[in-house]
């Protein structure tokens, strides 16, 4: 199968009008990433520990989550994506894709692609939903950088 370049800002606007005609009400803000990711990671891995052979890698709305997570801290805090970004390959996305702010970089596949592939208490309690991760390490190193 050849890579297919995609356009992350793009793949996350056709997700966001994909999950709206299905009435979920996904914006481009941090309260929706609050409201809705923990819901659609649990969605989208059934609950269950996902086999090799069905990897978060090979789950289609695993892209599209990313997407819409980076873009939406993008444009929430003026970042902008870097490198390539592959809609039928996202495991190579973590080292591809990033969004940029400043000195920092974000890689959505990190907090995503772990709790595909091992469940939401992966990282912790801390850190087990998509808020507490966002406003406890992402939003701060973000808003806190110097310049």
């Amino acid at each position: 199968m050849k890579k297919q370049l995609t356009d992350p800002r793009r793949h996350a606007l056709d997700y966001i009008h994909e999950m709206r005609a299905q009435g979920i009400s996904l914006a481009f803000t941090v309260q929706s990433l609050y409201d809705y990711m923990d819901l659609l990671i649990d969605k989208y891995r059934g609950g269950n520990h996902l086999e090799r052979d069905n990897s978060c890698y090979s789950q289609p709305k695993f892209t599209a989550l990313t997407a819409w997570a980076g873009e939406t801290l993008a444009r929430t805090y003026n970042g902008f994506w870097e490198g390539e970004f592959y809609s039928n390959k996202p495991g190579l996305n973590y080292y591809t894709s990033k969004v940029v702010f400043k000195n920092y970089e974000f890689r959505p596949d990190l907090w995503i692609g772990n709790c595909f592939a091992n469940g939401r208490g992966a990282q912790g309690e801390e850190y087990k939903t998509y808020a507490s991760y966002l406003s406890k390490l992402v939003i701060p190193a973000i808003v806190n950088q110097p310049g």
